[in-house]
């Protein structure tokens, strides 16, 4: 359908296609990917910055984006590589009309990335639990030391997140009252309480820790929420190799418009509204209910975005080996085969082998890029 418009509108076509793992940039013009394979891509020269002209233009609105969309997950080394068709920032999906804490947060173990079932990664599990308590704001780099690339997932504050959540997978034995949920409109699942009546935004914690003085500082006022951004989420990008780069960018940024929004960001289980005029729109990702439950999950996103402090999924190269090894220290630590401390000291170790096998420096510029700290420049074609 969009194909047919777009050939109305511009007489022009496009076609979708799978591309082969090898080469796959080479032989389109445009690219659609996920959010934490950005990094990857402009290391591999595979995209071309967006265009100051497209970025200007009245079809993207590009300034509708929420901020946390336009300078965090679109932009590498201080630069607009993509566009957004939709990004995820979990949601809680509970019971109560009262705001729930973490310790009412169940763990409901993930399927897998193929099959799509609503419940985040084990890893964003973790990050979404340990980002209030490890982000602070004199402090750019939360996962890694951003000298040396050394993990820093050993450290307390993922240490307390995963302890927590340990003590959360138990709950699922017993009265579950909320569960971390991303889209997945397809009704009730087979393994959880078809009872969720209302949406939230995810909790936050009532201290944080000082990495600098190496102890736990006590917030005050209410709890300090930190929302993980861009657990899943589709990217639109022109690649380096497009033959026609002009319309190129044309499409990306009609397709990431706002004609298409509010189409778009309900087409399936990877994406989610990004544009602050849609906020009010319902949008029922947990598959039940009706247009009130939708619009407390519209609600619950639209704060998470707009939350003050937002931690960002980490685009490093290779990232899905990283979270990989993070999957499974939860696993393991969930499934009570290792303690949270050595399940994250054993992960740490592995991150630790991956920044070697990737390359310590190449890795380590790329995580600065990924965290605005160092300048990205394409290879020149």
């Amino acid at each position: 359908m969009l194909a047919g418009e777009w050939r109305e509108l511009s007489g022009g076509g496009f076609e979708i296609v799978e591309p082969a793992a090898d080469g796959a940039a080479a032989e389109t013009d445009l690219l659609i990917f996920s959010p934490v394979q950005l990094g990857e891509l402009c290391e591999e020269g595979a995209l071309r910055p967006v265009r100051d002209s497209t970025l200007a233009s009245d079809a993207l609105a590009f300034d509708d984006f929420y901020p946390a969309v336009r300078d965090q997950l679109l932009r590498y080394g201080g630069r607009t590589m993509a566009l957004p068709i939709g990004c995820v920032t979990p949601v809680v999906a509970t019971t109560s009309e009262e705001p729930v804490q973490w310790d009412a947060v169940g763990y409901f173990p993930f399927v897998t990335r193929e099959s799509p079932s609503g419940m985040p990664r084990p890893a964003w599990q973790l990050l979404a639990r340990a980002a209030p308590l490890a982000v602070d704001d004199l402090r750019e780099s939360v996962l890694f030391n951003p000298e040396t690339m050394a993990p820093a997932i050993e450290s307390p504050p993922f240490v307390a997140a995963l302890a927590q959540l340990v003590d959360a997978a138990q709950l699922k034995a017993g009265p579950t009252t909320a569960a971390l949920r991303t889209p997945f409109r397809d009704g009730v699942l087979s393994d959880e309480p078809a009872v969720w009546t209302h949406a939230q935004t995810p909790p936050g914690a009532p201290r944080r820790y000082d990495a600098v003085r190496s102890d736990w500082v006590s917030v005050s006022g209410p709890p300090r929420r930190v929302s993980l951004v861009g657990v899943d989420g589709r990217l639109i990008g022109v690649t380096a190799g497009s033959r026609n780069a002009a319309a190129a960018f044309r499409l990306a940024a009609w397709l990431a418009g706002k004609s298409n929004a509010r189409q778009l960001s309900v087409a399936g289980p990877h994406v989610a509204n990004v544009r602050r005029s849609l906020s009010r729109s319902s949008d029922n990702w947990l598959g039940i209910g009706g247009a009130g439950l939708g619009r407390e999950v519209a609600l619950a996103a639209d704060q998470s975005w707009q939350s003050e402090h937002q931690l960002p999924v980490p685009r490093l190269i290779e990232a899905e080996r990283y979270l990989a090894v993070l999957d499974e220290a939860v696993k393991q630590a969930a499934g009570g085969s290792a303690s949270p401390e050595d399940a994250l000291r054993r992960a740490s170790e592995r991150w630790d082998e991956l920044t070697d096998e990737v390359g310590r420096e190449r890795q380590r510029r790329c995580y600065l890029r990924h965290l605005g700290l160092d300048q990205y420049a394409p290879p020149k074609r």
